[in-house]
This record gives C-alpha cells, sequence and structure tokens, in this order.
C-alpha cells in the first residue's frame, strides 16, 4: 500500500483527501489486507467479504480462504453472518480435524448451494442452520424442540415467549406488545389458552 506513498503523514494525508478512514487502526487493517491473498483483496474491494473478515481468513491456508471467499461471493452475506460462518467453519474445522474447505465441499453444504428450490438467502439460512447443528447437536435439538413446542401454542402475533440464551438456565422470557385495552384482553386469554395446552410443557426442562 505504501509503495508509492512511503511516509506514514502522506498516506493519512491522502486518505483524508479521499473521505476515507484515517485512523491508525484503519492504517494498521489496510496495511494487513495489502499483504493478503490477491482474490481475497478483491473480494473486499468488491464488498463481498469484509475487511475484518478477510484478515481473519487471511491467515488461514489459501485452500481455506478460497472457499470462505467463493461461498460469500455466492451467497452475499451481513457481516455478522459472514462472521457466525466463518467462527462456525473454523470451530468444526478444529474440532473435527478437517479443513474449512473440505467442510464447505461436503455433500450436505453442496446439496444446499445445487438446490434450485432455494434462493439466496434460504440457502445462507440452511448454510447456518446446517453448520449450527454440526457445531451444537445438542443445542440444535433442543431448539428444534423448542420450535415445535411454541408453534402447537398458537401465540398471538404479538406475543412471543424466548427461552435463556444458549438455553442454559431457567429464565424465560414473555413478550407482549398491544395498543389497545381489547389487545390486551385477547392476548390475556391467548396466554390462558397456551396454559391449557399440554405443549406448553414441553418448553420447560424435565
Amino acid at each position: 500500500m505504501q509503495d508509492n506513498i512511503p511516509d506514514l503523514d502522506d498516506l493519512t494525508a491522502e486518505l483524508t483527501a479521499l473521505g476515507l478512514p484515517s485512523s491508525r487502526a484503519i492504517l494498521d487493517k489496510l496495511q494487513r489486507l495489502h499483504g493478503l491473498n490477491a482474490d481475497l483483496q478483491a473480494a473486499v474491494v468488491d464488498g463481498v467479504v469484509s475487511l475484518a473478515v478477510a484478515l481473519e481468513t487471511g491467515l488461514m491456508p489459501l485452500s481455506d480462504q478460497k472457499a470462505i471467499w467463493e461461498l460469500f461471493s455466492a451467497l452475499p452475506m451481513s457481516v455478522s453472518k459472514q462472521k457466525e460462518v466463518l467462527t462456525l467453519a473454523r470451530d468444526i474445522a478444529g474440532r473435527d480435524h478437517q479443513t474449512v474447505n473440505d467442510l464447505f465441499q461436503s455433500d450436505a453444504i453442496q446439496a444446499i448451494m445445487r438446490s434450485n428450490e432455494y434462493d439466496r438467502n434460504q440457502k445462507t439460512a440452511s448454510i447456518r442452520r446446517h453448520l449450527r447443528m454440526v457445531r451444537y447437536p445438542n443445542l440444535s435439538e433442543a431448539e428444534s424442540q423448542y420450535q415445535t413446542a411454541l408453534a402447537s401454542l398458537k401465540l398471538d402475533p404479538h406475543m412471543r415467549i424466548d427461552p435463556p440464551p444458549g438455553f442454559e438456565g431457567d429464565i424465560f422470557t414473555l413478550s407482549l406488545r398491544f395498543k389497545r385495552r381489547r389487545d390486551l384482553e385477547l392476548a390475556f386469554r391467548n396466554l390462558g389458552a397456551a396454559l391449557e395446552n399440554p405443549a406448553i410443557n414441553s418448553l420447560f426442562p424435565h
């Protein structure tokens, strides 16, 4: 990056003139990006991969880097979703003694990528769900059972019951939105019906 502008102050001035961030932290990140694989740099420039994710990916083997930016090229994601996918993939690969590239080339993920029934958003959701299930099989099973029980309760659309974070702990949260007294009365009756439904017992650990 500094091949033509060797002085850091000059580089800062150039970035400021272009209306770009010029803090030392940003410069450090851009310098690190400058040393990464050209395809990964291009993915950042094109907005396919976030800078933060690229810097993490740049520490990985080239085959894994390629697998990651190809996935994000095919399925554009927000920064938070990219970080989630990257973290899950690295955790799974480390645990199962395989590469991220191996994981992304697995039959399950490739079947999702090749599906003609899913659009990009559905493919992204399916891959995230698959990675979570592989990374946290017990948690995923608990979530599935919880959602099934919750659906059986047929709660009012303005009402929700949230489990403890990660299903760790025993505190549930009931949220209710309403505008009028009548809305509150209807929600109260709906909650009463839910309490009479045997499915309510499935929400709580035994």
